[in-house]
Formats: structure tokens, sequence, C-alpha cells
């Protein structure tokens, strides 16, 4: 099993501390670890030296502007320097979380039948709040369709194999990226196995810009993904849709509906 580490990095330098310290100690090291960079100028130079100090490869985005975008460019270049095969897997994690010590040893223990994804509990912590997600036994389109189950690119192994079937991230969104990659992925045959340890943070807070908080990037993010997958969606998962909708973000079907 040989598993490539991707961070994506977006002007956070203070952060993507923290993410590359969790990464570079693991207790069984990533083969691989890229960086890639949506930041500023000034951020991508303060960005080389962290990547130095943590000796990993840092790549400035060169495809869309955009989290997606660099998702992409890092499956580009992860096809251009390893043997795409069945034993390939794509890691990512945002640059605001970080992972546990024996993340990347217990997916690997886990992997008992070279599943093409293997996900894990994530805590999704806001200060003294520590939110465990707790998934269901098998992760299924609906789940994403509705909403999401507590899954995103920190804590998800997938087969590069399998990134590239689906063509990657779509570059038209900037947030729901990781809900719509998962329809997309979902709608497919695969294999698939829940580690039910909590072997990932994710940090929430509120008092940081975030796309998650960023109604002006909501919005059209929800009325894209809903255009794009509607048709997927019986009655009773339109409901659930917009009912999660509303309640985590105050969008109301007319928000999106348009």
């Amino acid at each position: 099993m040989k598993i490539i580490a991707v961070i994506i990095t977006h002007n956070r330098t203070s952060l993507l501390h923290r993410a590359l310290t969790s990464v570079v100690n693991q207790t069984r090291p990533a083969d691989d670890v890229y960086v890639v960079s949506n930041s500023s100028e000034v951020n991508y130079e303060i960005e080389k030296d962290i990547c130095r100090k943590f000796s990993v490869s840092l790549f400035k985005n060169i495809k869309t502007s955009s989290h997606s975008g660099a998702l992409n460019y890092s499956i580009h270049l992860i096809i251009n320097n390893h043997l795409v095969n069945n034993d390939l897997y794509f890691a990512s994690l945002d640059d605001d979380d970080e992972w546990h010590p024996n993340y990347l040893l217990e997916m690997c223990n886990a992997n008992k039948s070279n599943c093409d994804l293997l996900v894990a509990y994530l805590s999704r912590i806001n200060g003294n709040l520590n939110n465990i997600q707790v998934l269901p036994r098998a992760l299924t389109r609906n789940d994403f369709l509705k909403g999401n189950p507590g899954v995103g690119g920190s804590n998800t192994f997938v087969k590069v194999e399998k990134l590239l079937l689906v063509n990657g991230f779509d570059e038209n969104l900037t947030s729901n990226i990781d809900r719509d990659f998962f329809v997309r992925l979902l709608s497919n045959t695969i294999s698939q196995t829940i580690v039910r340890k909590h072997l990932v943070n994710a940090y929430t807070d509120n008092g940081r810009s975030r796309v998650t908080n960023n109604l002006d990037i909501r919005i059209p993010n929800f009325r894209y993904f809903y255009k794009k997958h509607q048709h997927l969606m019986d009655k009773d998962i339109k409901n659930e849709f917009f009912l999660w909708a509303e309640k985590l973000f105050s969008l109301s079907e007319n928000d999106i509906v348009r």
C-alpha cells in the first residue's frame, strides 16, 4: 500500500505548520508528501520555508485557483511521479486540520481487502466543543445528496485509480467539493471500509474566515450542487437536503432553487 499525502493550503501559514507536523510525525510515514499552494506570493515564500523545514515538496497550483483546482493539480503531480496501480492511495489533509499520529498506520491495518475507499472518524473541534462524527456502517450516494455524514478530505483514503475514474474534483465548486465528489464516486461500484476510530481533528472555530461560514460562497455552491444532482434525488432526499441546508447554514429552499 503506497500512500501519497496531500495538503492544500491557502494563506494559512500558521495552520499549515500544525497540519504538516501531524503528517511528518506519523508512526507509519507517508510514501510521499505534496503541499499545493493557492496562496499569495508573500505567503508562498513563507510556505517555502515551512516546507523546507519539514523536507516536503511544495508546488504552486497552476490549475483553477480554488481548493478543487489545487486537488486536481495534486492528482496530476501524483500520476506524473508515481506508477498508478491498484496499490496507490491518495490521502488529503486540509491545512486547518490534523491527523492523529497513528492515522496512516490504522488505515493501513484496516485495509485487509485492498479497498477502494477507507474513511475514519473525525472530530469537529470548536473551542471547548469536541464533536466526534459517528459514521454509518457503509456510505451511500444518498448520504451525500441529503447532507454529509461526517466525511471530508482529511479523513479519507481513496485509490488514485478511482479519482481518475470520476475525473477528480469539480473545479466549478468552492464548497460542497467533498459532497459532490462522493456523490459521483459512490455512483459506481466501490469497495469501502469504515475505520471506527477517531483519528482526525477538524478545526471548525468561527473566529477566522472559513468557506463554511461565508454565505456569499455557500449560496451559489448549494445552487450549483442542487442543479447538478437533483435528478438523483427522490422527494424524500430533496426534503432532507433542504432541511440540512436550513439547519446548518440557514439557507431556505428559495435561496437554493432559482
